[in-house]
């Protein structure tokens, strides 16, 4: 079997902090007038608008924008208490469903630390005021995919633990997966179903999520690198064996030769594949054990033979949908066919993957 080998770690520290936290910053004795001060203190204006830079609107998801607003925004004057009327609003017209949360930094008119941290304390107010974290059924996470600053030493902003069955969507750098108000510690991927990541990793940070994500039903990653091998953000270490996950949906974009992954779980209940391969010298699939259950297969890569096809078709379901893009020969090589419209890591935000005709919410 091949194994992905242990790498240092230069994070190591910080990544046990993370682990062994259980606190959150913020009290649950504070009142909605304690948040609205500290919400609404030193938020600068926008400069063209002369309001707020923090945008409320909804109710379906509740949007939060930080960093710049849009002229359909709730309410400029008191972002904090659109809030409290976005979220209620959603809880009286949809009240069989969880909150639906999509949180946005846009670094125009607020400094990258200041504005990232303040995104997450929108969220921590909408969790202990209004929805508890427990009742969140989606919370899209849209970041510039630049590093931001964020002071490592403070509790997590929200509950790492205490999210359940959560639908994560999340895009920014990857630098973010760990520096963050909400790390992608094992505490918060055991309580995801469904999650979509929109930024560069390595293999073995992909490992990490599948293996702490217990209870993952869909998974999406866009791109695996190869180039970040020996740059993993996340703190992962071979298991002795096999490990059954029981994905239903898996979509990866990867550069780099996913086998070593697939090698290391079993998905018996796997329906649905969504692999985009740019690594150039992957000839062969006999190596892999996940065909048997599906019932759809979309496999795009440069390098994949008539004969391969041929052989991926007869070890799936007579009845399995089968789709193998052909004719692309990119120019530019795996990194160019990688990053083309809707599939690399500069491609619009897509929203759960399951749906091919894109994006289930998309605000303009």
């Amino acid at each position: 079997m091949t194994t992905i080998p242990p790498v240092r770690d230069s994070n190591s520290s910080l990544k046990t902090q993370l682990a062994s936290s259980s606190n959150v910053a913020y009290p649950k004795d504070l009142t909605f007038e304690d948040w609205h001060q500290r919400l609404l203190k030193d938020v600068p204006l926008d400069p063209e608008l002369g309001v707020f830079c923090v945008e409320v609107s909804g109710p379906y998801p509740v949007y939060i924008r930080v960093g710049n607003t849009h002229l359909d925004g709730l309410d400029f004057n008191d972002p904090v208490g659109g809030l409290r009327s976005m979220a209620r609003r959603q809880q009286m017209h949809y009240p069989g469903d969880d909150l639906k949360v999509l949180a946005e930094f846009v670094p125009l008119h607020w400094s990258l630390e200041e504005g990232f941290h303040r995104l997450g304390e929108f969220l921590a107010c909408l969790g202990q005021m209004e929805v508890p974290f427990e009742r969140w059924g989606q919370l899209d996470i849209l970041l510039p995919d630049i590093e931001l600053p964020y002071d490592t030493m403070s509790p997590p902003l929200l509950p790492l633990d205490s999210f359940s069955n959560l639908k994560l969507i999340w895009r920014g750098h990857r630098k973010q997966l760990l520096v963050s108000w909400l790390p992608f510690t094992p505490n918060l991927l055991r309580t995801l179903t469904v999650l979509d990541i929109q930024c560069d990793v390595s293999l073995q940070d992909c490992c990490h999520m599948l293996y702490y994500g217990e209870s993952l039903v869909e998974f999406t990653l866009r791109i695996i690198q190869r180039s970040l091998a020996s740059e993993n953000i996340l703190d992962f270490v071979s298991p002795p064996g096999c490990v059954t996950r029981p994905l239903e949906y898996l979509c990866l974009v990867s550069d780099d030769d996913i086998t070593p992954l697939l090698s290391l779980f079993h998905f018996p209940f796997l329906q649905q594949i969504h692999f985009t391969l740019g690594h150039p010298t992957f000839s062969t699939f006999s190596d892999w054990t996940i065909w048997k259950t599906l019932k759809r297969v979309f496999l795009k890569t440069y390098r994949i033979t008539p004969s391969a096809i041929s052989w991926i078709k007869s070890q799936c379901d007579p009845a399995a949908d089968c789709n193998f893009p052909s004719k692309i020969r990119p120019a530019k090589g795996a990194s160019s066919f990688l990053n083309s419209p809707y599939t690399g890591s500069k491609a619009p935000f897509l929203g759960s993957s399951r749906d091919e005709h894109g994006p289930y919410y998309q605000k303009a």
